[in-house]
């Protein structure tokens, strides 16, 4: 009975200094995997957030150029379908050529709008070449045609054109 006494406390003994240190290392290690675990799942979260983010702004971005482009190839179409009007032979009555006039002013604001500097200057380029001096204008009308134009360039500029350098002067008015 003692040796089973002694096989017992000397079992215990082992148990107490080998089992339950090497226990609670592995509990404390565990604990540790479970923290580190958790503190790379939020930074992991973190990240992915900011690129969620980031992606949201690059997709409106390119949704707005992709919407500006399709809007600035519709308006493409109508001008250059509407620079025929100047063009001799393209309108067999006076009520077509009016009509064709009406299509390329309403198409010409529009480039105002969506077309580069560029590209607005080359229809300036044609309007001048076809068109002959205007009447004298009274002052309200010249302050009018003023605060119109400005009114599109600040259109201009808030659609996406904001370095545009075209100003009031460069807005041709014409009469079909």
């Amino acid at each position: 009975m003692d040796a089973l006494l002694l096989i017992s406390i000397w079992l215990g003994i082992a148990i107490v200094t080998v089992g339950v240190p090497a226990y609670v290392r592995k509990k404390a290690e565990n604990l540790a995997t479970r923290e580190d675990v958790a503190k790379l799942t939020r930074i992991t979260e973190g990240i992915r957030q900011e690129y969620a983010k980031q992606l949201e702004s690059v997709k409106t971005v390119l949704a707005r150029e992709s919407e500006a482009l399709v809007r600035r190839r519709d308006v493409y179409h109508a001008l250059s379908s509407g620079l025929r009007v100047f063009v001799s032979g393209h309108q067999k009555t006076e009520e077509e050529t009016r009509l064709r006039g009406e299509e390329f002013l309403s198409a010409y604001v529009a480039a105002w709008l969506w077309a580069p500097d560029d590209v607005i200057r080359g229809v300036n380029a044609m309007i001048d070449l076809n068109l002959t001096p205007p009447p004298a204008l009274d002052t309200r009308q010249l302050q009018l045609r003023s605060t119109l134009v400005e009114a599109i360039v600040r259109m201009r500029r808030d659609v996406g054109f904001s370095d545009t350098e075209l100003g009031v002067e460069d807005f041709r008015f014409a009469k079909f």
